[in-house]
């Protein structure tokens, strides 16, 4: 896979970028596409604060940002962390960009701390966040809970870009 490369030529042609995102790829178990590689959104603040649509598996970033800025992620948070930390980036400022390329597969099974954790959790985590970086919870739980597992369904997977 040509994933870190293609990411890092993309930060040296861009340098006013803080971090990059791309395409990936849903697999099964045995690591075999599942439906179309899933293309997110361009970089957009407010559409953030509703969900969080950066794929952190897909996601290179600038090392500065933790050795000088000290964005680290917050090893409180077991399964929304990483909407937390773009979040906290983004209201530093720090510039996102968009790669149309896929640069990873997530692997999804029955096992995995995506399915297997309850709604309890995940809303606990979900309240504090939005709290700390000033999102709607409702908002949040609407788009996690019914808009986007809708459009999922009907876009075959397929987020808008």
């Amino acid at each position: 896979s040509r994933a870190v490369s293609t990411a890092v030529e993309h930060l040296l042609e861009r340098p006013e970028l803080d971090l990059v995102y791309g395409a990936f790829r849903y697999v099964d178990q045995e690591g075999r596409p599942l439906g179309s590689p899933i293309q997110p959104q361009e970089f957009d603040l407010a559409s953030l604060r509703r969900y969080n649509f950066v794929p952190p598996h897909s996601t290179f970033l600038r090392s500065r940002l933790l050795t000088e800025d000290g964005l680290w992620l917050d090893p409180e948070l077991r399964f929304a962390g990483d909407w937390d930390w773009f979040l906290r980036m983004a209201l530093a400022g720090k510039r996102f960009g968009r790669v149309n390329a896929v640069l990873s597969d997530f692997r999804r099974h029955r096992d995995s701390k995506t399915s297997t954790i309850g709604w309890g959790p995940r809303l606990s985590e979900w309240r504090r966040i939005c709290r700390r970086n000033g999102a709607s919870f409702p908002v949040l739980v609407l788009y996690e809970s019914v808009l986007m597992p809708l459009w999922r369904r009907w876009t075959g997977n397929r987020l808008a870009t």
